[in-house]
């Protein structure tokens, strides 16, 4: 998430937010629902042992647990931490549709009808969200993250 490192300066607690871009995915099971919560669990008791505070472990824990929704909250540091989390959604077309192509790969177990299901509706949830980034510069990116997620609604529904 090297989109968030130049506001970095700007949040109440940076180490939080890199702790929290390290640990997020640190356990991914496409086939669990409980991916954010046992990465932000193993997160606060790694950070335990090598003696990070308490209210450190606490921030990097919630920025963890926001992307289990991606909906905005009262923190500008985990709204940051969202935003950065989400900016693929507004690369150029080419680079959207690799990853793209790579969440269809590790949802391959299922079959074409089902994925391609799933992930409209996910797409359709995050296009129904008021707001896809919170922050600015982010704020700016908003229309081309929605033209992507058309786009490949689109090309799912073919």
């Amino acid at each position: 998430m090297d989109a968030i490192r130049p506001h970095l300066n700007e949040t109440e607690d940076p180490l939080a937010l890199q702790l929290a871009v390290f640990y997020h995915d640190l356990i991914y099971n496409p086939r669990a629902d409980d991916n954010e919560l046992r990465s932000a669990e193993a997160a606060q008791m790694c950070l335990i042992t090598v003696a990070i505070p308490a209210q450190t472990i606490a921030r990097t824990h919630a920025h963890i647990m926001a992307t289990e929704s991606h909906e905005k909250t009262n923190s500008n540091d985990t709204n940051l931490f969202l935003d950065g989390d989400r900016r693929i959604l507004s690369a150029d077309w080419g680079i959207y549709w690799k990853y793209a192509e790579a969440i269809k790969k590790e949802y391959s177990f299922y079959p074409e009808y089902l994925y391609n299901d799933g992930r409209v509706k996910a797409l359709r949830k995050f296009l129904r969200q008021d707001e896809i980034y919170f922050r600015s510069p982010f704020t700016s990116l908003e229309s081309k993250a929605r033209d992507n997620m058309k786009k490949e609604i689109e090309l799912l529904l073919r």
